[in-house]
């Protein structure tokens, strides 16, 4: 199956960066892990990984890690677990196991549900090319419902403190829950409510990856993370 990638390019610039959407027809109903959930259905942080590992150079066996590839390879190897820890019916991503994939590392998580984002770090991540995915919620205001989408540079070659100014407004971002070619939009635009100033109050938890020439290994004892279960509305 050949999945079809979607770059942004603009006249600013941007990018381009790699988009997938969960609910590209070529692959939204393939199970999510060993469940039977859907990638459409709630395969937002996998699709959003994806799209990091991509545009970091990782491969699997020698393939572009896309939605069906990444999928595949994190159910044979660990990547899913269901709400008891087990492999069963598992759905729930454990951040660090791309970890035993040569050039990527889980740099770190961060849980801020209860407290504003660490804008300083996201924004030396960003501007250090790394991958930052971020959980928001997908109906602000209510119950939280988990999404996940992941933080983009507002252009290529900005500094930390630039890219710490614009996150003091809004951020750009590539949301898998959007169909093919319509992925890139505004955290604060989608996200937010009206009253929220800044990313920081929107952002719920943060997972950063960066490259690494380290071979492959088992996940770090800073990665063992909680897994999350991805539920979206209208899903």
């Amino acid at each position: 199956m050949k999945i079809k990638q979607t770059v942004y390019e603009s006249t600013a610039a941007w990018g381009p960066e790699t988009a997938y959407s969960q609910v590209d027809p070529a692959y939204k109903g393939i199970a999510l892990g060993t469940s039977t959930s859907t990638i459409g259905g709630v395969g937002c942080l996998m699709t959003s990984l994806a799209s990091g590992l991509t545009d970091l150079g990782v491969t699997i066996n020698g393939r572009v890690p896309d939605p069906p590839q990444l999928n595949r390879w994190l159910a044979r190897n660990g990547g899913f677990v269901n709400s008891a820890g087990g492999t069963t019916n598992a759905n729930l991503l454990v951040f660090g196991v791309v970890n035993r994939l040569a050039g990527v590392r889980l740099a770190k998580f961060v849980d801020c549900r209860k407290t504003s984002a660490p804008m300083t770090e996201i924004a030396g991540a960003i501007a250090a090319g790394k991958v930052v995915l971020v959980e928001v919620d997908f109906t602000p205001g209510g119950t939280l419902q988990q999404h996940w989408v992941r933080l983009l540079p507002e252009r290529p070659g900005v500094s930390p403190a630039e890219t710490l100014v614009f996150l003091g407004s809004d951020a750009r971002i590539m949301d898998p829950w959007m169909p093919p070619g319509s992925e890139f939009r505004w955290l604060m635009t989608c996200y937010a409510l009206p009253g929220w100033d800044t990313p920081a109050r929107a952002i719920m938890r943060v997972a950063i990856y960066e490259p690494t020439e380290e071979s492959p290994s088992a996940p770090r004892e800073a990665t063992a993370q909680p897994a999350v279960h991805l539920r979206i509305a209208n899903a």
